[in-house]
């Protein structure tokens, strides 16, 4: 059978994964996308989600880190598990173990119920875990690191904190090397809004699967 490029497109998927450095604006980038009528899922937001409601893995936590790793009203100590986590690589590994499978399950089982949508998916560790063949087409968001210590600072870490992470992450210039699409962040929105806007024009003109 033949189909109209626009017929095409509602039977098939455009599948997306946005990824970056910490504080170099993945969040913002896939919100733009999303006012563009992608489907959004980020990772992040499954993470808070799983440590506040999955009692498997809070049952691991416990397991692992006693009792400390839960806060008394409910759900997961986050503060208490990036202590653990930013500067023991074993632990991170562990933590990682837990956490990504949960992760790639829900995104998995959300990309297959709604099999026609395009979709946009933020996994900031897509290039660490070797995820970019789950997708069509990869996308990473950049920004200096004097940006991304100043986003973190915000947010209420300090130097040492901000490091940590950034160094528990694959260089942002080696995403930006493997990336399909590269997304400059330096500060405006403007011109992070912009680029997503060109990004999403030229992704839909891309037959999926490609």
């Amino acid at each position: 059978m033949l189909y109209s490029s626009d017929e095409y497109r509602a039977y098939c998927s455009m599948r997306v994964g946005l990824t970056g450095g910490i504080g170099c604006g993945k969040s913002t980038a896939g919100k733009c996308f999303a006012e563009l009528g992608w489907q959004r899922l980020d990772s992040d937001e499954i993470v808070r989600e799983l440590l506040t409601t999955d009692p498997d893995l809070h049952s691991a936590l416990r397991s692992r880190w006693g009792g400390g790793a839960l806060l008394s009203e409910g759900g997961a100590n986050r503060s208490f598990i990036a202590g653990k986590v930013f500067h023991d690589a074993a632990e991170l590994r562990w933590w990682e173990g837990q956490v990504l499978p949960r992760v790639r399950a829900a995104w998995q089982g959300a990309l297959a119920a709604d099999p026609a949508a395009d979709w946009l998916v933020e996994v900031p560790l897509l290039f660490e875990k070797d995820l970019s063949d789950s997708f069509d087409v990869t996308v990473c968001v950049e920004s200096p690191e004097s940006i991304q210590l100043e986003r973190l600072a915000a947010k209420g870490l300090d130097r040492e904190q901000s490091l940590a992470r950034i160094n528990n992450q694959m260089p942002v210039m080696d995403k930006v090397r493997r990336a399909n699409i590269v997304l400059s962040n330096p500060g405006s929105f403007d011109f992070l809004q912009r680029q997503v806007q060109r990004a999403s024009e030229m992704l839909r003109q891309l037959p999926p699967n490609s």
